[in-house]
């Protein structure tokens, strides 16, 4: 079979991924502790003010802490919000994380000042931040819901209230952050897959799986440093470098991304039944999607010519090397010559096969070496009826 494959294992299988997609952890794997008493630390409630987040995924737990709940209350005044009110809001920002709350039945804000001049949070800053009032209608103003326990509520004027519209805005320069930074850490990624390959034939299609690390947009030199585990192609997670400045220390981080490799390879041109031959009018050489833990053999039509079919293929189907075998040129039943050889002396002898094989498969044939004695011993195929055995 080696003489015949020349298999080029084009993806290797690497071991079992570290950690699930961000979006995966977030809907399973979040606990919120809820707090019962908080103080606003901005123009914003975010959900980090008033709970600690759990999840196995850091930048899951970093995303849905950074939630915007409501507007922050004036100094001395205060909100109270249940754990369904947070819920709800999460949904309604689509996170909508299936999460489990602990901790207080109910949390009570109060404000911290001026709610127009505090400084933007560190998540703020890579996602972008959005002014708390925008130049809306008064119509689109939507003063928030009366705060349950305290019989008071916000309001909804532009000078003092945070109107409906914002928060979308916010939520879509967001996402739009978000893109930027996947698309950025998937050319890397991209670029150091096509570098690891070194083949002008092969293209590579990734994509940052969930929430992406804190990487700015504007970073400079950020490049994939390693892998870290997964399968490629198919979910795979990586390490990345990058500077804030062209002047400062890199800095690493993990992300996730699903990889599609693209790269030609013999394929069946037409429907192949189990045990036929292939001949050159059998073969075509189209470009595939590979698939992760599959040998595929090198874009040549003439490796596969004279390989039989070990299961049927379907017309377009990739030829993989687990599915094409040598051709039998020994059948079970028949009678096979094997020359047994050893340090100066060499003799033959004949035997039953007792299995299919081809060229330089091993079978194994029943032979008498006394009369009503016989034994078992497996031997080479050389050819038609003929093999070798080794001492």
């Amino acid at each position: 079979m080696k003489q015949y494959a020349r298999v080029f294992a084009i993806i290797p299988a690497l071991i079992p991924a570290l950690i699930l997609g961000a979006h995966s952890a977030a809907r399973a794997n979040t606990l919120v502790i809820l707090r019962p008493k908080a103080e606003a630390t901005g123009p914003h409630i975010r959900l980090a003010d008033i709970a600690r987040v759990d999840a196995k995924n850091v930048y899951a737990a970093n995303a849905i802490a950074a939630a915007i709940i409501a507007p922050s209350p004036a100094a001395g005044d205060a909100v109270s919000f249940q754990r369904e009110d947070i819920r709800r809001r999460l949904a309604e920002i689509g996170l909508d994380p299936d999460v489990t709350f602990s901790g207080a039945e109910a949390v009570v804000v109060s404000g911290y000042g001026s709610r127009l001049a505090a400084t933007p949070n560190a998540y703020d800053s890579y996602m972008g931040t959005v002014s708390d009032i925008v130049s809306l209608d008064p119509k689109d103003l939507a003063p928030p819901a009366a705060p349950k326990n305290t019989g008071r509520a916000l309001p909804g004027i532009p000078e003092t209230g945070i109107p409906v519209a914002a928060w979308r805005v916010e939520a879509a320069e967001r996402e739009s952050a978000m893109n930027a930074t996947r698309n950025q850490l998937a050319q890397a990624a991209e670029a150091y897959l096509l570098g690891k390959y070194s083949r002008d034939d092969v293209d590579v299609e990734a994509k940052v799986a969930g929430i992406p690390p804190p990487v700015p947009a504007n970073a400079f030199d950020v490049r994939v440093t390693r892998e870290l585990g997964g399968k490629v192609p198919g979910r795979a997670q990586f390490e990345a470098t990058w500077r804030a400045t062209a002047e400062s220390q890199p800095e690493t981080a993990r992300f996730d991304v699903d990889v599609s490799v693209f790269a030609p390879a013999p394929v069946a041109a037409r429907a192949i039944q189990k045990g036929e031959r292939l001949t050159a009018r059998d073969v075509e050489i189209r470009r595939v999607r590979m698939q992760a833990g599959c040998e595929y053999f090198i874009p040549r039509v003439d490796v596969v010519v004279g390989l039989a079919a070990s299961k049927a293929i379907r017309e377009g189907d990739p030829l993989l090397a687990s599915d094409l075998q040598p051709p039998a040129v020994v059948k079970k039943g028949d009678t096979v010559r094997v020359l047994e050889s050893g340090r100066g002396w060499n003799f033959e002898w004949t035997g039953k096969a007792l299995a299919d094989a081809g060229v330089n498969e091993t079978v194994r044939v029943e032979a008498e070496v006394e009369k009503g004695k016989k034994t078992l011993r497996d031997v080479v195929v050389t050819g038609p009826g003929r093999a070798r055995k080794d001492t």
